[in-house]
């Protein structure tokens, strides 16, 4: 069984050859921007009301458990270590399935269509 969605292979090597390499025309490569532009909003946009529901479940929860114990220098600790592993999770995830790709394809976009980068950046 493959993991699928684990980890992101990023924007297809062969795409990116021949971006470095100038073999699109124009219209190809403003049709690469505009998919993958709109491929990175839906993504984000999708990603902001997760973000923050996890954040909330995880307030919620510790404030139940901060109730409930009686040390809680060890409950506030518990809740730093979460936020903690929950933010990295979190930093993983917006990296590698929401940026990875629009980066990659800037990066080699720089290299030979330089005056197309900018129409690839978040406005």
């Amino acid at each position: 069984m493959r993991f699928k969605y684990l980890w992101n292979p990023g924007f297809p090597k062969n795409e990116i050859h021949n971006i470095e390499n100038g073999l699109y025309s124009d219209e190809q490569i403003l049709f690469l921007c505009e998919t993958i532009m709109n491929s990175y909003r839906i993504r984000k946009k999708k990603f902001i009301p997760v973000a923050i529901l996890g954040f909330v479940i995880v307030i919620i929860l510790t404030l139940t458990t901060l109730f409930m114990i009686e040390d809680k220098t060890a409950g506030i600790f518990a809740f730093l270590v979460t936020v903690g592993l929950c933010s990295g999770l979190l930093l993983f995830v917006y990296e590698n399935h929401i940026e990875k790709d629009r980066r990659q394809f800037i990066v080699a976009l720089s290299k030979k269509y330089p005056e197309y980068v900018e129409l690839c950046k978040d406005n």
